[in-house]
């Protein structure tokens, strides 16, 4: 009988809570390159400077720049990514780069993994976020030498916490003139709204352990 119950209460507490999920950009065959302008029928190299390289999991798109994708390779003393690889930032005023989330569940507690490239000239990035699918947006905090305490190594930045939202788009853009950043693992929680299979699984295990427990108690 036990059993039954605590199964039924760890199936309500899995489709009832945020699941924190990582999104670390590792997977080769996921990144899109972007197309070639003198041939559209081909794709520039991903480890170029473009401004349509993109990643999409978990119903998250990441595009813009122009960036490029990076490999773990050492920079200033410390690795080029978490994983695999990383997005690399370029160096120039234009640089515009964005996570939008097209997923039908509610998000909340962005952050990701960021690194300057060294320590000149100080990187100067804004990073921004729109819960209203890009209409406007509200400042996250900046990231330059200062606020990466002078390092070179990883550091989580905490885009927002506790907004929840369908409509999320992140956006981190160059101030002006800046060093190259890196950016990493970038991680959300998901109250997850699973689909209708999945439901009727979980309904199904909760009606057969409410059953075996009324059974018992007779």
């Amino acid at each position: 009988m036990k059993i039954f119950v605590t199964l039924g209460l760890y199936l309500t507490i899995f489709a009832s809570s945020a699941l924190p999920l990582t999104i670390d950009f590792d997977s080769n065959t996921t990144w899109i390159r972007a197309p070639d302008p003198s041939d559209p029928s081909k794709t520039t190299s991903i480890g170029s400077y473009q401004t349509e390289h993109s990643y999409s999991a978990f119903d998250w798109t990441f595009t813009g720049g122009p960036a490029m994708r990076k490999t773990v390779s050492v920079v200033d003393g410390f690795a080029g990514a978490l994983g695999t690889y990383s997005w690399k930032l370029r160096d120039e005023a234009s640089v515009s780069w964005t996570a939008t989330y097209s997923g039908s569940a509610d998000i909340s507690d962005v952050s990701f993994a960021v690194r300057r490239w060294d320590a000149g000239p100080s990187p100067d990035f804004s990073v921004s976020y729109s819960t209203d699918g890009g209409t406007t947006f509200s400042l996250a905090g900046t990231i330059n030498n200062a606020t990466v305490d002078n390092s070179s190594d990883w550091l989580t930045f905490d885009v927002f916490s506790g907004v929840l939202s369908k409509d999320i788009v992140v956006k981190v853009e160059a101030n002006g003139t800046t060093e190259r950043i890196l950016i990493d693992d970038f991680t959300f929680s998901s109250a997850a709204v699973p689909e209708s299979g999945t439901t009727v699984a979980f309904l199904g295990l909760a009606a057969f352990g409410l059953i075996l427990f009324r059974r018992f108690q007779t």
